[in-house]
């Protein structure tokens, strides 16, 4: 699911995948988080990172959540953009 909010001068984009199987990859977290790169074969990461890089350069964040039954993706970005 695919949802919007604006409020405060920020829009939100929230990414939300629901699933008992459902696993968001180590490097996945570690790219949108902006850690560094892993040793090793970084491919997950490196795509990750970039949206990470992305949105921190428009002036806003970018944050994963993992539980059991949930996977959510949100990047907060300046409504005046």
């Amino acid at each position: 699911r695919v949802t919007t909010r604006t409020e405060n001068g920020w829009t939100a984009i929230i990414v939300e995948g629901r699933g008992p199987r459902l696993r968001l990859d180590p490097q996945v977290a570690g790219g949108l988080k902006g850690e560094p790169a892993p040793s090793g074969p970084a491919g997950k990461w490196v795509q990750a990172f970039y949206v990470h890089n992305q949105v921190r350069e428009a002036g806003g964040v970018a944050a994963c959540e993992q539980t059991e039954e949930k996977v959510s993706f949100t990047a907060a970005l300046p409504a005046t953009l």
